[in-house]
């Protein structure tokens, strides 16, 4: 959950894991971190980046939280998956209809 903002608490807890991500501000790093992706995931990520630039800070916002919950999915599912697969648990496989269809490909 979202944990409350205090006197004392400069960064709320749901940003905490979005702090990893200031190392890529520096393009020279992004750019040699991409050095492992695909020419295709790297093309994607060229038009995702100009995608972005065009937001607006509200629609950024909105974009961050709709994407953290799709990751969120994304983890469920790879876990769900690992369960299944090494037999831990009586995971049932999930509905299709509720998989995302960005995750569907």
């Amino acid at each position: 959950g979202i944990a409350p903002v205090g006197a004392n608490q400069t960064v709320p807890s749901v940003l905490e894991p979005l702090s990893q991500y200031s190392r890529f501000r520096d393009k020279e790093l992004a750019m040699n971190h991409s050095a492992n992706l695909s020419l295709e995931q790297e093309f994607n990520l060229k038009l995702f980046a100009d995608v972005v630039q065009n937001l607006t800070p509200e629609q950024a916002k909105e974009f961050l939280i709709e994407l953290n919950q799709q990751m969120m999915i994304r983890e469920n599912l790879y876990r769900d998956l690992l369960k299944q697969y090494l037999g831990i648990g009586s995971t049932p496989m999930p509905d299709q209809d509720l998989i995302p269809e960005s995750f569907a490909s």
